[in-house]
């Protein structure tokens, strides 16, 4: 029989932790680094639930990858969210307080063309792409992570 909760444990040093949400239905599952996450003071980890998954009748997804699900963290301007990797890739974007990881402030500097501009990986021109520091290729944050290219 399989827990019900993970932990991940290196050196007696609790590195991951999974969101067990408050309803069996509507939890996220998702699996973050404590640290990246700014829940590395959680005491009860059998119990941690997201900041999703606070309100699971809310549906969020990323401003900047317009993919509802994974680390999602709030920014300063209503309604909108980003996902962690995704704001830590944007120089405009900085998290107020590193402590806990929230609000990600700066969304609304990102350049607009940002959002016209085609993924080399998927092909496509939803959300914001960054581009690489070496040449003029765009992709998503999230793709470019996937495959290992950031």
């Amino acid at each position: 029989m399989f827990s019900k909760w993970l932990v991940v444990v290196v050196d007696a040093v609790v590195l991951m932790v999974v969101c067990r949400g408050m309803k069996e239905l509507f939890r996220c599952q998702i699996t973050v680094h404590q640290e990246c996450y700014g829940a590395k003071h959680v005491k009860y980890l059998n119990s941690w639930v997201s900041r999703v998954c606070e309100t699971f009748d809310v549906e969020r997804k990323c401003c900047l990858f317009l993919v509802k699900g994974g680390a999602l963290k709030p920014t300063n301007v209503e309604m909108l969210w980003v996902h962690v990797i995704c704001a830590w890739f944007r120089s405009q974007v900085v998290f107020q307080n590193h402590e806990v990881v929230k609000p990600a402030v700066g969304i609304l500097k990102i350049y607009p063309n940002s959002f016209v501009k085609t993924c080399v990986i998927c092909k496509q021109s939803r959300g914001s792409c960054i581009t690489c520091y070496k040449c003029a290729t765009y992709f998503h944050v999230m793709y470019a992570s996937s495959v290992r290219y950031i």
